[in-house]
């Protein structure tokens, strides 16, 4: 009797993991299906909300929300489903400003009819001091982004990059990346169209063959 007991038990939570993993699959093809068109906001940099930045600082920042916005446009030059808006664009839409920037960001979705909207922050750019081969200061670089379904605000993907260039003796084992750029110190731009083309590569809605 006790065996009996066992097996059944043991079925029935076969069973249920089973519709678990059924629902669950479901629900990502149902979100798959509706994601057909994605909206992007301007680059925002950090230093918007803070005291903390010098001058120079600002500055530096200002020329990576440049950068990075130039970057993502070449990114999705092909994609027809892809609206990337800028600073007037987002002004033009009845946006609370009282609301966090998530709420701003599917209330823009919605206004635009879109699928899914995308934040992206701008966090360090600092430009290598020096040439290709010989450098004072590396290039860093720092952004996040996170991509949400206008519907329920589910994030769908998300992705953080965060490098400062190192030389060979600093880090061993960085051998992919050293060799890659050739042995060479990269700029800040390069880095951060590197960090683009990684990070959105990973999220099937944004996926793109990466950079030979």
């Amino acid at each position: 009797m006790k065996q009996l007991r066992s097996s059944i038990l043991l079925s029935l939570c076969i069973l249920t993991a089973c519709v678990a993993k059924d629902t669950d699959t479901t629900e990502i093809q149902q979100i798959d299906r509706q994601i057909s068109t994605i909206a992007i906001l301007p680059v925002v940099s950090v230093a918007e909300k803070s005291d903390s930045f010098s001058y120079s600082q600002l500055k530096k920042q200002e020329r990576g929300v440049e950068v990075l916005t130039e970057i993502v446009y070449d990114y999705f030059t092909d994609y027809n489903n892809i609206t990337i808006l800028n600073d007037e664009k987002v002004d033009s839409f009845d946006v609370s400003y009282t609301a966090n920037r998530t709420a701003q960001a599917l209330s823009i979705a919605k206004n635009l009819g879109a699928d899914a909207v995308m934040t992206i922050n701008m966090n360090r750019y600092i430009d290598r001091d020096g040439g290709k081969y010989s450098v004072q200061h590396p290039a860093s670089v720092s952004f996040d982004y996170r991509l949400m379904h206008a519907g329920n605000g589910q994030t769908l993907c998300s992705g953080v990059y965060d490098e400062t260039q190192k030389s060979l003796t600093d880090n061993l084992l960085s051998f992919k990346s050293i060799f890659k750029r050739k042995l060479q110190w990269v700029t800040a731009e390069e880095l951060a169209r590197e960090g683009i083309f990684a990070t959105f590569g990973d999220c099937k809605y944004l996926f793109k063959p990466k950079l030979d």
